[in-house]
C-alpha cells in the first residue's frame, strides 16, 4: 500500500474515533506521526503475508475499516472479513469492497462458519483485546476453521518493547500483552507448528514508538498502583509527556522521510521487535 493511501485510511480511522467519542478531536490524532506509524506497522503485516494468501480462502478476524482487504484482495481467491463494530464495518464496505471480499458483522470469538472453511486465518492486533479466560476458546476457534495444513497469521504488541516487567498495558482496551516466549507457549497448545518473528523498524522509527510508550518507573510501580487502589484511572502528565514527543508538529517532514517500500520494516526473531508476528500451522 502506498503511504498516501495509508494516510487516507489513517485519517478515516481518526474521524471514526472522534465520531465514537473516543477522542476529543480527530485533527490532533491526524497530526500525530507516531500514531500513523502504528497504522503503518499494522499494514506492513498484511503486506508480509499477502503472497501466502495467493489463491487461498482467507478469514480476516478484526478487519476494522478494511485496510488489510485492500492489500489481500489482489492475492486471495476469497476473503471473509469480520468485525464486531457496525460503524467500522460500514466504513470497510464503503472503502474496501471488492468482488472477492465479503464483510460479516460478528464477534471474532463466536464464528458461525463450518469446520475447515479456510486456508488462512488472519488475526492481527486481536488477541490482546480478548479476555484471558477466552483466549483458549479463540485459538481453538481459529484452529477449527482452518483446513489441514492451513495457517493462522497473528500479530500483537511486544510487551518487552513497550512495558516494564509486570506493568499493565497502557491501552485500556488491551487485557494483556505478550512476550515472545509466553505467546509461543500459548500458541503451541493449539498448533502443531509455530514460527515466531517480529516486525521492526529502523532506528528513528523504533525511537518514536519507544518514546510514545515509555512511562517512568515511578509512575508504573508507585503512582499508577496508588491511583488504582483509590479507584482512579491512571493517567500521565500530558504536559510533561508532550515535551518528550519531539515528533509532534513534524508530521509532514517525517511523512516525506518515511517509505513503506524500503527497509523500514523487516521480520526478525527478536525480543526487541515492536510487534510480535506468529505463523501457526494446523
Amino acid at each position: 500500500m502506498e503511504k498516501k493511501q495509508l494516510r487516507e485510511h489513517f485519517d478515516l480511522l481518526s474521524d471514526w474515533f472522534e465520531a465514537q467519542g473516543r477522542i476529543p478531536s480527530s485533527a490532533e490524532r491526524k497530526a500525530d506521526f507516531a500514531l500513523y506509524l502504528v497504522n503503518a506497522i499494522h499494514v506492513k503485516a498484511y503486506e508480509l503475508i499477502a503472497p501466502s494468501c495467493h489463491d487461498k480462502e482467507v478469514l480476516d478476524l478484526g478487519c476494522s475499516i478494511g485496510t488489510g482487504e485492500i492489500i489481500l484482495k489482489d492475492f486471495a481467491q476469497r476473503i471473509v472479513a469480520v468485525d464486531d463494530d457496525e460503524t467500522r464495518m460500514a466504513l470497510a464496505k464503503q472503502h474496501a469492497s471488492a468482488p472477492n471480499v465479503e464483510f460479516v458483522l460478528i464477534d471474532a470469538t463466536k464464528s458461525p462458519f463450518p469446520d475447515e472453511s479456510f486456508d488462512v486465518v488472519v488475526a492481527f492486533q486481536v488477541i490482546e483485546h480478548i479476555p484471558p479466560t477466552q483466549v483458549g476458546t479463540f485459538l481453538e476457534q481459529c484452529r477449527r476453521l482452518l483446513r489441514p495444513g492451513g495457517t493462522l497469521f497473528l500479530t500483537t504488541p511486544n510487551r518487552r518493547f513497550r512495558l516494564w516487567p509486570f506493568q499493565k498495558p497502557l491501552n485500556r482496551d488491551h487485557y494483556q500483552e505478550f512476550s515472545v516466549a509466553r505467546l509461543e507457549k500459548v500458541l503451541r497448545n493449539y498448533f502443531s507448528s509455530v514460527e515466531m518473528a517480529g516486525i521492526r523498524g529502523v532506528d528513528w522509527i523504533e525511537r518514536i514508538e519507544r518514546t510514545r510508550m515509555h512511562r517512568s518507573m515511578m509512575d508504573v510501580y508507585i503512582r499508577y498502583p496508588i491511583l488504582r487502589f483509590f479507584g482512579r484511572s491512571p493517567s500521565f502528565n500530558r504536559r510533561k509527556q508532550l515535551r518528550k514527543w519531539y515528533w509532534l508538529g513534524q508530521f509532514e517532514p517525517l511523512f516525506e522521510k518515511f517509505d513503506m517500500n524500503n527497509s523500514f520494516f523487516k521480520t526478525a526473531q527478536t525480543d526487541i521487535a515492536i510487534d510480535l508476528f506468529a505463523r501457526c500451522t494446523k
